[in-house]
């Protein structure tokens, strides 16, 4: 085998070698970095918070602009807001965040949701804003959530 075609086959296991070595540290990081986000994420949802968090629905209902709910906190933990999931009668649905301050109370505290449609079911999904050194870190209390299916209409004379 001549010098010529000896450094060919050199440069082929050389660039082999290289492709490896790049691809196995791309694994590496993309596995640690989808280990870190699913553990983060898990954090994130039904946190050990949500544990003594109850609401009670006491109405909920729309009108032509709005979904009205009428909710209770008697539980330990205020909530900071709702993630609100609303499904139309078109099964179009519609994700907003509402900032509320629902306070532990037994009192009624009424919330106004702004939409575009009839709403067929409603899910509201409570969060608590914890602060950290690092900033707010959001709760979202998915075990919660006050699902509402066959929103009526609010009864406009009470």
């Amino acid at each position: 085998m001549n010098k010529r075609a000896a450094s060919l086959w050199i440069a082929w296991v050389l660039l082999i070698v290289f492709i490896v070595a790049i691809a196995t540290a791309v694994g590496n990081w993309l596995l640690t970095g989808t280990k870190n986000y699913v553990e983060s994420f898990k954090e994130q949802v039904n946190g050990e918070e949500c544990d003594f968090l109850y609401l009670r629905p006491e109405k909920i209902c729309q009108n032509l602009n709005a979904i009205e709910a009428t909710l209770s906190n008697p539980s330990g933990k205020s909530v900071n807001g709702f993630k609100v999931i609303l499904f139309d009668i078109y099964g179009n649905v519609e994700t907003k965040k509402v900032d509320f301050d629902l306070y532990r109370s037994t009192y009624n505290q009424k919330l106004t949701i702004l939409k575009d449609e009839v709403i067929e079911s409603a899910e509201l999904i409570p969060f608590i804003d914890i602060q950290e050194r690092e900033g707010i870190r959001r709760i979202f209390c998915q075990n919660r959530k006050i699902v509402k299916n066959k929103v009526p209409f609010c009864d406009e004379n009470r």
